[in-house]
């Protein structure tokens, strides 16, 4: 089909222009024309996707890619003989999106284009950035993002700190307009508004806590690109090629799914012929563990940095979800 051609065309070429920076990739996911809903199920599907990276703890990513990929194409089977799948196909392609995300963060780890958030195999501890804006003052927090600003006037161009400043004029005018309100306000009326008002300044004071976490978080792996990386030394081409084959062909699926979406009618022989190519798509990841095996030098050696990109991987995830939801 000419139609999908195109579009499967075009979104790769945008998907490949920003292998080598994952998180502009996941801007392109969720921002632009999207609507909302998308928007809100792909933060849904890479919560998710986080929750399965955690939990692949015997085979990291390639459990984690298997099982994903494997899922939803076993779920688009069911459109060879129901349309109920139909109404299911925008979760569908948040998590095909999820994945592609997740397997570009794998890409770009090995070749080094991002760094390592953390080399060791406990992951289970909250990390640093997230334990300091948890356990800091707010106003310490206000005072220190001021500062920093003052400092390098250019970081209000970065996207966590953007979204402190845009939370803390929102908190200005919600406070002026909870100020007007209880001067003239009865005490039933009072009380109905302190309780409103106080959901929303915990809403706003959660999501400074979380950009400003994200922006410690940030910092720390920019030092960290200065120290070796746990693939340094590996000659990884022929595994990053493996993945950007794969990558494109998932992809390919995402973009069957979009076009599903789209265009209502006559998809249904796509998404069946997609299905059907669930066991070869498949099988491509176990080759690919084969050449990781031969890249880390052993299967063990393999596993241990296929857990390590998972549990870094879901981090990145779950932080560009909450950076959204935080927006």
């Amino acid at each position: 089909m000419a139609a999908l051609d195109q579009l499967a065309g075009g979104e790769w070429f945008e998907i490949r222009e920003r292998l080598h920076r994952p998180e502009q990739l996941f801007e392109f996911f969720s921002s632009g024309d999207r609507p909302a809903a998308r928007v809100a199920a792909l933060t849904e599907a890479c919560s998710a996707a986080a929750s399965g990276l955690d939990a692949a703890i015997e085979g990291g990513i390639f459990e984690f890619r298997r099982a994903e990929l494997g899922a939803i194409l076993s779920e688009l089977a069911e459109a060879e003989y129901s349309s109920e799948v139909f109404s299911r196909l925008g979760v569908m392609e948040a998590r095909a999106a999820a994945l592609i995300l997740a397997t570009a963060c794998q890409r770009a780890l090995l070749t080094q284009d991002l760094p390592f958030l953390d080399d060791s195999d406990d992951g289970t501890e909250q990390s640093s950035a997230e334990t300091v804006a948890a356990e800091q003052d707010l106003n310490q927090i206000i005072a220190d993002v001021k500062e920093i600003i003052q400092t390098d006037p250019a970081v209000k161009m970065n996207a966590a700190i953007k979204n402190i400043l845009l939370q803390l004029q929102k908190y200005r005018e919600e406070s002026a307009t909870y100020r007007k309100l209880k001067e003239q306000a009865t005490s039933y009326r009072l009380e109905m508004y302190s309780r409103t008002f106080a959901a929303t300044f915990n809403q706003i004071f959660d999501s400074i806590r979380k950009n400003y976490a994200m922006f410690l978080e940030e910092q720390e792996e920019a030092r960290r690109r200065g120290r070796p990386s746990v693939v340094q030394g590996l000659d990884t081409r022929s595994w990053t090629r493996l993945l950007t084959e794969h990558l494109e062909e998932v992809s390919w699926a995402r973009s069957t799914l979009v076009f599903a979406l789209r265009e209502h009618t006559g998809v249904r022989e796509p998404l069946v012929r997609l299905s059907r190519r669930r066991d070869d798509l498949l099988k491509r990841i176990t080759a690919e563990e084969e050449v990781a095996a031969d890249v880390a030098g052993g299967e063990a050696a393999a596993h241990r940095l296929s857990r390590l990109i998972a549990r870094d991987t879901a981090t990145r995830l779950r932080r560009w979800a909450s950076q959204v939801a935080s927006s």
